[in-house]
């Protein structure tokens, strides 16, 4: 675990400014203090979520990302507060535009990309989220996220992705600063 509250910190001085804690093998306890590393370990400035634990999100004082089929946002927000940053996972451009009236603030859309996470996934492609965009109900920013590396991320941006989410282009590198940096100046180049 403290390899991986180093990597994050690493990714973190490269540029990244948001991590979503995903671990699936991990609850409870081992899980809470997980998030208390990271949050003691990275910038003040850096968003962090963790995946599908309000009550985790609310007691740490950090974001929330929901899985595609979760319960509503609005049944969320009771437990975690009006102000909690809140991102949701979608597929379809109709459940993105559901996402965003039920008061996502942000979401991933997936897969871009193969993937070693979703190895069995088809990539739905930077087309969705282009169609996502060009239906005119979508309005909060969109992340894309599976197989994003420093390579392909421009293609994802040029859809109208308002940045990347990444795990093993970052965390799967020898140097997660430097990788992470990368993809931040492909953001960079992107907006000007």
């Amino acid at each position: 675990m403290d390899d991986l509250v180093d990597s994050l910190a690493y990714a973190v001085n490269g540029g990244a400014d948001m991590i979503q804690i995903r671990e699936k093998s991990l609850e409870g306890e081992k899980l809470e203090h997980l998030v208390q590393s990271v949050v003691g370990r990275v910038s003040s400035t850096t968003h962090i979520l963790i995946n599908g634990h309000a009550r985790i999100a609310k007691k740490e004082g950090i974001g929330l990302h929901l899985p595609e089929n979760s319960e509503p946002i609005s049944q969320v927000r009771t437990i975690i507060g009006p102000d909690a940053l809140v991102g949701k996972s979608v597929h379809s451009v109709n459940s993105a535009i559901a996402a965003e009236k039920d008061g996502a603030d942000f979401l991933i859309v997936g897969t871009m990309f193969p993937t070693n996470s979703h190895p069995s996934k088809i990539p739905e492609g930077p087309e969705l989220i282009r169609r996502m965009k060009e239906s005119g109900e979508v309005d909060i920013p969109i992340l894309g996220i599976g197989g994003i590396t420093p390579t392909n991320a421009q293609l994802v941006l040029s859809a109208g992705a308002s940045g990347v989410a990444v795990i093993d282009s970052v965390l799967g590198s020898a140097d997660p600063c430097e990788s992470a940096k990368r993809l931040k100046d492909v953001l960079y180049d992107n907006v000007t």
